[in-house]
């Protein structure tokens, strides 16, 4: 570093750079440079495509769409086989019965905010809720195989 500030070139433009002060003398014991000498952080380079395989992927397998089907298969098998929703459920009845209490979740959570509200969950509202959910999934497999479509930008 020593060796930097003794070459002519890099004192003569300190001193370019240098506000000039009158009745000031120039600090002889400086070492460090200011910000402008510091080495420019280098910019990350990322591959042409980081994320685009994969992305292809979930668009070409439409992963929430088999979602979609698997949560509304598992709607119906709840709606008629009553055992996994009794307190003494044994084995793979009790594995459904709490894989539907985190399934379902998000449909407990809209009837909860009709109840809230004043209204009442009838089947009606429950189905609805169902609707919303299941569009959640088609919307979200959409949104995928649209964003796997778009050509990456070369914007670098």
């Amino acid at each position: 570093m020593d060796a930097y500030w003794h070459t002519s070139d890099s004192r003569a433009l300190w001193n370019a750079i240098e506000p000039k002060r009158e009745g000031v003398l120039p600090n002889k014991r400086l070492k460090l440079p200011g910000p402008a000498f510091s080495p420019r952080a280098l910019a990350p380079q990322l591959k042409r495509d980081p994320l685009g395989s994969v992305m292809r992927l979930l668009a070409r397998s439409h992963v929430f769409i088999v979602l979609a089907a698997l949560v509304l298969a598992m709607f119906l098998i709840g709606q008629y086989w009553r055992q996994p929703f009794h307190d003494d459920a044994q084995g793979f009845a009790r594995a459904f019965g709490s894989a539907w209490q985190v399934v379902f979740l998000p449909i407990q959570l809209m009837m909860g905010l009709v109840w809230a509200a004043g209204g009442t969950p009838t089947r009606i509202v429950a189905g609805l809720a169902l609707i919303i959910y299941l569009a959640a999934f088609v919307g979200l497999d959409v949104l995928i195989a649209r964003i796997a479509r778009t050509p990456p930008s070369d914007a670098a």
